[in-house]
């Protein structure tokens, strides 16, 4: 809807159908997207957890562990997985329009 600001939704929903058909509304998200999304995943509950083990075996209060895993999992996924997939997402739109 960016490109076409003056689209109502309707309108909207009506072009992309017209453009691709129902495989129009998925365009750009498999398998880019689920690989994406499945690796931050998986990095943000791996490291909450292990911080929170860590956290509880050092006497640290269950609510302060939670934070600090939460904390923890959000900077290792942005700086282990945002660096590496956005790119590669950028790069397969380019040249797969």
């Amino acid at each position: 809807m960016a490109a076409n600001r003056s689209q109502k939704m309707v309108q909207a929903l009506r072009t992309i159908y017209s453009r691709g058909g129902a495989v129009g509304f998925y365009q750009g998200l498999i398998p880019w997207a689920w690989i994406e999304a499945s690796t931050k995943g998986a990095v943000l509950l791996f490291t909450a957890a292990e911080v929170e083990k860590v956290a509880a075996s050092m006497g640290v209060s269950q609510g302060t562990g939670g934070l600090l895993g939460g904390i923890s999992g959000g900077v290792a996924q942005a700086y282990a997985t945002m660096g590496t997939f956005s790119p590669l997402h950028f790069a397969h739109r380019i040249w797969n329009p």
